[in-house]
């Protein structure tokens, strides 16, 4: 499949996304889950907004599949998290392990900012270590609370650190 021919008839309106959805079923049959994501990243900024939108909103429901109803008893992502929830009760953000955003030399963790003001999405590099990737996510959901604006000023390092204080606090409490 020509990637970039498909993307060119989706941006020009030739194809819409019902065409391009069957093209990728199509695609998924002969390729592994990874090339598809590869697709979405390739081609995101070259999208127009709304397409951007339709990518982003099938990438996360693309991750929701893969949930599961098992306990990870001492998660160090489920104390962060309710660190972040009891802190900053309007924080929203989707999280996902991958390296379609993420390189895991110069990006480990990065945080997309949907146009339309939806859901932000974080995705942390795979290749990180547990203790690493807990502190990836803290760092992302600091620019999730702080703003899309909001550079490592003042104003970040100071949510960061009360997150981090908060987080060392839970670990020696429950663990």
């Amino acid at each position: 499949m020509d990637f970039k021919k498909v993307t060119e008839m989706y941006i020009d309106g030739s194809i819409g996304a019902t065409e391009i959805g069957l093209l990728i079923k199509e695609y998924d049959k002969m390729q592994t889950r990874l090339r598809r994501l590869e697709f979405v990243k390739l081609h995101y900024k070259s999208l127009s907004e709304m397409y951007q939108d339709e990518c982003y909103k099938w990438y996360i429901n693309y991750h929701d599949i893969y949930k599961s109803n098992v306990d990870f008893v001492n998660n160090p992502f489920d104390l962060l998290i309710g660190i972040l929830e009891e802190n900053y009760s309007e924080i929203d953000f989707k999280i996902v392990i991958g390296n379609q955003l993420t390189d895991g030399k110069r990006t480990l963790g990065y945080t997309l900012f949907p146009e339309d003001g939806s859901t932000p999405l974080i995705e942390i590099h795979p290749s990180l270590s547990i203790q690493d990737a807990t502190e990836v996510l803290a760092h992302e959901a600091t620019h999730v609370i702080t703003g899309e604006k909001v550079e490592h000023g003042e104003e970040w390092k100071k949510v960061f650190n009360r997150i981090h204080e908060l987080f060392e606090e839970g670990v020696n409490e429950r663990f």
